[in-house]
């Protein structure tokens, strides 16, 4: 096989840093894939979320929750308004007294 066919084969580039030019971070490269293609599915998922009802919202929110299970429709609305949730306030750490010299 030559190195052009291999490009063909995974329409990746080929890297010379290794004899037989394999592939650097072939895992990496695929989990990013994955996460990217699962964000554009999310948004749209989310966009048809907006305008549906019915039992079609209830597939629309069943396909959100198997992509994200951790999902909530309270975020959608959050995303939407652009309000955040209240931050809690940081409480300011105390320092202890200086030591006297003696």
């Amino acid at each position: 096989m030559s190195v052009g066919a291999d490009r063909r084969i995974t329409n990746q580039p080929v890297s010379f840093a290794h004899p037989g030019g394999s592939l650097d971070m072939v895992e990496r490269r695929i989990e990013l894939d994955r996460r990217y293609h699962r964000k554009e599915k999310m948004r749209k998922l989310k966009k048809k979320l907006a305008t549906a009802t019915g039992e079609a919202r209830d597939k629309i929110l069943y396909k959100i929750k198997r992509l994200s299970p951790f999902w909530t429709e309270a975020a959608l609305k959050q995303a939407e308004t652009g309000n955040a949730p209240p931050a809690a306030p940081k409480e300011e750490k105390k320092r202890p007294a200086p030591k006297k010299k003696m």
